[in-house]
């Protein structure tokens, strides 16, 4: 066969021509240059990066009789023949079909040999890490001291699979997915030295669809000029790769966001005719949208193709519809793998991000909570209690009328604070105190709670316990409908507590799989933005086995409670003077209610001492 593939015709013969991986080849230049070869290096990496290239490069530069640089001249006998692949010295070994023991028996036999023809006996290992462990192990002597004439290069795009030993002994360099500016450039560098005719616009798309593979796009240009030997253009590539046109993109991508829903039916028909691939004609309309929302955020550097194309169907949408349609379209590849029906899945999803959002999706969440609460939670109602005023606002929710309310009677504070959940009229929210007060005066104590549920949906109040068990049906089928994973770890957890914004579920030991997962961000984050929407403020979901989150709670509960046994401390005893009153109460007096209360001493009477001189003679003194 005397026809070349054009990724072996121009493989890089030098370091200078290694493409996309500077910090690579200056470094293996200045090893080179100073002398510090080390016996062993990984190369690892994506594919069709350079790393078998540059072990050859190497393998060559090691050996070149006339070094410059760092880089191999190429003219010497030695870089010849290493460059034909003649020299018996440059051994390539696949490790995929060698890869047992034995076959690395046999190389650490041969590597004590002395090289025939060059200075290092170069051993090249691809795909390193199919090797077996017992393999590995083998050569794990060998690798860390061989003889001062080997030198092993070691290459694999898994380098997570080698085992540390290995890796340890190596020194590693890691290969980089190549830009799209490097890969095309090189495709239209080698374009004009095989004088192919090509457009700029094909060179993107191809550089694009080789993903960082410099090989993959060499290997693209190849077979589009097989197709079209006169000049490749976009139309070209887009047949070849069995992608979509330009243009379909950008129409197909105006009618999702200009809500054409009968073109994107008949866009759809168009590719299942055609035999298209519906994940690829996917991934092509979400780079399409990518382009569109760089394009607003830089519009200076970020304008191409698509750009112009989507200019051309009209004005370009906020970047808020952009990344939401972009969202949706992620979520619908993920379901097209394994759909067993791919054409609805997409039809439906494609419908759905085009369709405006109506507020008959999904019912209101302030009927379906009182009219829950009325049929579930409470039993028994008084039939005169007085609803809460409503809002002064121009929307009113359905049980509400604009009329007014009647005026209650006014309740006592002590009656009011007994049934308040918050305990004091201090500790209530603004204005919250008198529609409570109203509801004890007219009903019983479960028409009152009825009524400040319906107060606190009213005024976008604190969300309850009772509120979500009421709606948690609802939000079960809500997450079903956007995640089915989700809703199959959500439905075996049940309501268990819900404290400062956090909401406890509950799973049984033997859902505790279910628990864990439900933990993880992407299922959390999910159920989380669900119940912002449904009850208007941000609840933080957290998941226990069964029995500790009531564990918890218990214990929360008695540290905070008194004692069972626990009662107030008696009064001393009074004294008594032997009669059972007690000293310094009156006889008479004296009852059960009042010898609570002790009576103050009665102070001793003064003497008298009028008679006290009484019959002593007084001696009078004159002046």
């Amino acid at each position: 066969m005397s026809y070349t593939a054009l990724y072996r015709k121009f493989r890089p013969g030098d370091f200078g021509e290694l493409v996309g991986q500077a910090h690579i080849s200056k470094t293996l230049q200045h090893a080179l240059e100073t002398g510090r070869i080390v016996h062993a290096y990984l190369f690892c990496g994506p594919r069709g990066t350079g790393k078998t290239s540059t072990a050859k490069i190497l393998a060559q530069a090691v050996n070149c009789l006339d070094l410059h640089d760092g880089e191999p001249c190429g003219v010497c006998e030695a870089c010849k023949r290493i460059k034909e692949g003649q020299s018996l010295d440059i051994m390539e070994i696949d490790a995929a079909s060698n890869r047992g023991i034995d076959e690395i028996r046999d190389l650490r036999e041969r590597v004590r040999y002395a090289p025939a023809q060059e200075k290092f006996k170069v051993y090249i290992i691809d795909e390193v890490h199919m090797l077996t462990n017992e393999a590995f192990n083998a050569l794990l002597k060998t690798l860390e001291e061989p003889p001062a004439h080997v030198i092993f290069i070691l290459a694999t795009t898994e380098a997570h699979k080698i085992p540390l030993t290995v890796l340890s002994r190596c020194q590693r360099f890691d290969f980089r997915r190549i830009s799209l500016v490097d890969i095309a450039m090189r495709l239209k560098e080698v374009a004009e030295k095989e004088q192919i005719a090509i457009t700029q616009e094909a060179v993107d798309a191809i550089a694009k669809k080789a993903e960082g593979g410099l090989r993959d796009a060499m290997s693209l240009l190849d077979q589009c000029v097989s197709f079209a030997p006169d000049g490749v253009t976009a139309e070209t590539v887009a047949m070849v790769l069995g992608a979509m046109d330009g243009d379909f993109i950008a129409g197909m991508a105006a009618a999702l966001y200009q809500q054409n829903l009968s073109f994107l039916l008949e866009g759809i028909e168009q590719l299942v005719s055609q035999g298209k691939d519906l994940r690829q004609f996917l991934q092509d309309l979400l780079e399409h949208f990518r382009s569109l929302a760089l394009f607003q955020l830089m519009p200076d550097s970020q304008k191409n193709a698509a750009v112009d194309r989507a200019l051309a169907q009209g004005p370009l949408p906020d970047n808020g519809i952009i990344l939401s349609l972009m969202q949706m379209l992620g979520e619908v590849d993920y379901r097209l793998r394994s759909a067993v029906q791919p054409r609805i899945v997409l039809e439906l999803s494609l419908l759905k991000a085009a369709m405006p959002q109506t507020e008959t999706i999904v019912r209101p969440l302030k009927q379906v909570t009182v009219s829950q609460l009325e049929n579930t939670a409470v039993s028994s109602v008084a039939p005169k209690a007085v609803k809460p005023a409503p809002p002064q606002g121009e929307n009113l929710p359905p049980w509400e009328t604009a009329a007014p309310t009647k005026t209650a009677p006014k309740v006592t504070p002590k009656r009011l604070e007994e049934d308040l959940p918050w305990g004091t009229v201090e500790d209530a929210p603004f204005g919250a105190a008198e529609q409570a007060g109203k509801a004890v005066a007219k009903s019983a104590v479960k028409a009152e709670q009825l009524a400040q549920l319906k107060s606190d949906i009213v005024s976008g109040g604190a969300v309850t316990l009772e509120m979500v068990k009421a709606q948690w049906q609802q939000i079960l089928t809500e997450v079903r409908k956007q995640q089915v994973t989700t809703y199959a770890f959500l439905r075996e957890g049940a309501v268990a507590a819900l404290s400062d914004g956090v909401l406890w579920l509950s799973f049984s030991e033997k859902y505790k799989i279910h628990m864990e997962a439900m933990m993880q961000p992407k299922h959390k984050e999910k159920v989380e933005s669900i119940l912002s929407q449904q009850f208007g403020m941000w609840l933080t979901l957290q998941c226990g086995v069964e029995g500790q989150i009531a564990a918890v709670a218990d214990q929360e509960q008695a540290d905070s409670a008194l004692p069972t046994d626990w009662l107030p401390p008696e009064e001393p005893p009074l004294a008594d003077d032997g009669d059972g009153v007690p000293w310094g109460a009156s006889k008479k007096e004296a009852n059960p209610v009042d010898a609570s209360f002790t009576a103050e001493p009665e102070e001793p009477d003064e003497p008298d001492w009028s008679h006290a001189f009484d019959g002593l003679e007084v001696e009078e003194f004159d002046d």
